[in-house]
């Protein structure tokens, strides 16, 4: 039954691929045929990965997806395509030595040059398609910052009006500067009662020193089971949601120099010093106004360039012959979704 619905699938697959294409050739570019095997080349290595998720284990890629990601490759092809023409009538072409010296970098990062061949063969790519794949993106940069407007001087109302806009980015929540003294239960022996008596008795024993007058620090390098006993207990500043509810409800809730009462944590026994409060504060606009302007020069950017592609898209002849498209318009049942794995 598996079988008979993934050949539907399959069926679906080829329908959904709609063109009437006999000749292998998915979409053109002007003059410059994009063939169906190059989508499919282009493809294969992430409809590989796609198969290897985790929790997918031995099931196809549903065929939606599949499509998916036939026709992200196509629209890179296409607009690969588009960024070599282009290059070509501005006269711009891709710097050897740097393409060359970006590849020694790569190679640089693998101790033998057979391990970075077969880091490329895992990719599907070879050292000549990885040297394309660096000059293609030579060339789409030379374009795009030759034809993309340059972004304008942002100016302090752009910089206060982000600002404003994004200011939880630049928020610091409420912290305190605590200390603990952390008697875990499961560090002790004897059954369930013994060690909750034994954690009991040993976390009185820390809070009868500090009573007597031990400094927290001693205290808790004697008794604490947590790691920050090497530090005296000191957790530094912490953040709400970073500790067990009850120990960090405490240290949040006593004044500063205050020493807590016996926790009940659940796993354990604790008794907590809170050291100083720092309350939850904005940055000043002035503190980040640089990286804010930066950020928006860059959106800018980014937006010139997808307007260039988008235009240079809306200009060329490009045509588009196989739809890489789900058809949504058969019912479930002749769509050949293949069924769920038990």
């Amino acid at each position: 039954m598996r079988e008979l619905h993934l050949a539907i699938a399959l069926l679906a697959i080829s329908a959904a691929c709609r063109s009437g294409s006999t000749n292998g050739t998915a979409a053109r570019v002007g003059s410059t045929l994009i063939t169906t095997a190059q989508v499919e080349a282009r493809a294969a290595p992430v409809l590989e990965r796609a198969g290897r998720e985790p929790g997918l284990g031995d099931r196809a890629v549903l065929p939606q997806d599949r499509l998916n990601i036939k026709h992200e490759a196509l629209q890179q092809l296409i607009e690969e395509q588009l960024i070599r023409a282009q290059a070509a009538k501005l006269g711009l072409k891709a710097d050897g030595a740097r393409v060359a010296q970006r590849i020694k970098q790569m190679k640089a990062n693998f101790p033998t040059e057979q391990g970075f061949l077969d880091s490329l063969k895992q990719q599907g790519r070879t050292e000549d398609t990885l040297r394309d794949a660096i000059v293609l993106n030579e060339l789409r940069e030379a374009v795009l910052d030759q034809l993309a407007e340059k972004p304008a001087t942002v100016s302090q109302e752009m910089v206060d009006e982000a600002y404003e806009r994004t200011r939880a980015r630049y928020r610091y929540p409420a912290r305190v500067h605590a200390r603990v003294i952390f008697v875990r239960i499961s560090d002790l022996q004897g059954t369930t009662d013994e060690a909750w008596a034994l954690g009991r008795k040993k976390i009185q024993e820390a809070q009868a020193r500090l009573k007597a007058g031990a400094s927290f620090a001693a205290v808790a390098r004697q008794y604490s089971d947590h790691e920050s006993k090497f530090g005296g207990g000191d957790l530094g500043f912490i953040e709400l949601g970073r500790w067990p509810g009850d120990i960090e409800k405490t240290a949040f809730a006593q004044a500063a120099g205050r020493v807590s009462d016996i926790v009940d944590s659940g796993d354990g026994f604790a008794i907590v010093k809170t050291e100083a409060h720092e309350p939850a504060r904005d940055l000043p606009v002035d503190d980040v106004k640089e990286q804010i302007r930066s950020d928006l020069l860059a959106e800018a950017r980014a937006r010139a360039r997808e307007l260039v592609l988008a235009r240079l898209r809306a200009e060329a002849p490009v045509e588009q012959i196989v739809k890489y498209s789900w058809d949504t318009t058969q019912p479930p049942a002749n769509r050949g979704l293949p069924p769920a794995r038990p």
